[in-house]
């Protein structure tokens, strides 16, 4: 509990916190953790070593492992009994309470973690003046009675009850150790490494090459008899020597959208290479040279191990809950009613079905409304007619 009101507090000021590298232009090493003074209290330099937080884990909800090395801090005469903040006449913050704190905030956020090292001095200032407001909002809270409230009460076990389920959740997880194995990581980027973009770095294809020969279908003829004739395939060094352009295309796949589809449909249907082709497209002819096939090019495993920790993380852990929680409905006696839910989706389609008539309905009122108003239109002229001609015959 008491972590995560430290969290609470310490993400309170992380915006703030967040102006100090902007604003820091001083690049040189800082070892000095100073603490800012509090009322009557001389402005003190943290002892404790662990006044600067060990390094970040890799997930803000994965804590930091207990034997890294700490930076380094400033010596000073100050113990980590010093008080820091009293109220009356009490000492409720003291160096040991405060460094505890700054730990708690930077082992959670590696942003703060990260400014930490650059500012000190100003973070921890910022962090000081967070806990103390904290403090004393909390003395007026209890000194007021705000906590004896209904209103007070009712969101506090609201709140408590998350932080519980919250806190249930992680421990089992904890319990059943789950984790990803490199077995699983081998597995999965054998799968899907041709398939995942973050692993690709290089799609397979085929490299080509082309010179453009516009409105001039027999000149692009004669280049490429020529071309295949050469026995380098060298297009870049006869397109030179007929003062034309060679392009290269890269390498076409099916997913070249930059390439035009003439030629990516004819590179793609070579079989023997190198070839040399003629595309029409439109009023121009391409004069293609498809080289050979490349191979995908893929991030080394060893290089992606941790991106693909975070990502296949939370599949072990659905898969572990998916494992235990028959067994815990067994072990508990646990019985659900899921008629409850179908009750409710019979409901709602039911509703739905009632709306769409409805819909319907309304729009056929809107498409007969025309026509009755013709119809009327048309009776009306009929009369006028008829009265027309009646007075003629008279």
């Amino acid at each position: 509990m008491k972590r995560m009101l430290n969290l609470a507090v310490g993400f309170s000021l992380l915006l703030a916190s967040c102006q100090l590298v902007a604003a820091s232009k001083n690049k040189k090493a800082r070892t000095a953790a100073a603490v800012p003074s509090a009322a009557n209290v001389p402005t003190p330099a943290v002892t404790n070593a662990s006044a600067v937080a060990t390094a970040p884990a890799k997930s803000p909800n994965q804590p930091v492992p207990a034997n890294t090395k700490p930076a380094a801090t400033a010596k000073s005469a100050l113990t980590d009994d010093t008080v820091l903040l009293a109220m009356d006449h009490k000492p409720v913050l003291t160096v040991k309470d405060f460094t505890s704190f700054v730990n708690e905030i930077a082992q959670s956020d590696q942003q703060i973690f990260w400014m930490l090292q650059v500012d000190p001095a100003r973070v921890q200032a910022n962090l000081y003046e967070a806990k103390v407001r904290a403090l004393l909002i909390g003395e007026w809270a209890q000194k007021d009675g705000i906590r004896n409230t209904p209103e007070y009460k009712a969101e506090e076990q609201e709140l408590l009850e998350r932080i519980r389920m919250m806190l249930d959740n992680q421990a089992f997880i904890r319990a059943h150790q789950v984790e990803v194995t490199e077995a699983d990581l081998q597995k999965y980027y054998d799968e899907h490494k041709a398939t995942d973009p973050s692993l690709l770095l290089a799609p397979a294809g085929v490299e080509a090459k082309a010179v453009r020969f516009s409105k001039a279908a027999a000149k692009a003829e004669e280049f490429a008899a020529r071309l295949r004739k050469d026995a380098k395939f060298d297009i870049e060094q006869l397109a030179k020597q007929s003062e034309l352009e060679a392009h290269p295309l890269g390498v076409i796949n099916e997913k070249s959208y930059s390439v035009m589809p003439e030629i990516q449909t004819a590179v793609l249907a070579v079989q023997q290479f190198p070839a040399v082709l003629v595309v029409p497209c439109e009023e121009d002819h391409w004069v293609v040279l498809a080289t050979g096939k490349v191979a995908a090019k893929y991030q080394p495993l060893e290089q992606v191990k941790g991106l693909l920790k975070e990502a296949l993380y939370p599949e072990k852990v659905k898969a572990m809950l998916d494992a235990e929680m028959p067994k815990l409905m067994q072990r508990f006696k646990a019985v659900e009613n899921k008629q409850y839910f179908a009750d409710l989706q019979a409901a709602a389609a039911a509703e739905a079905a009632v709306d769409e008539a409805a819909a319907i309905l309304e729009c056929e009122d809107v498409e007969l409304a025309p026509a009755n108003g013709a119809e009327e239109l048309l009776d009306g002229d009929l009369e006028l007619d008829l009265l027309d001609s009646n007075d003629t015959q008279n």
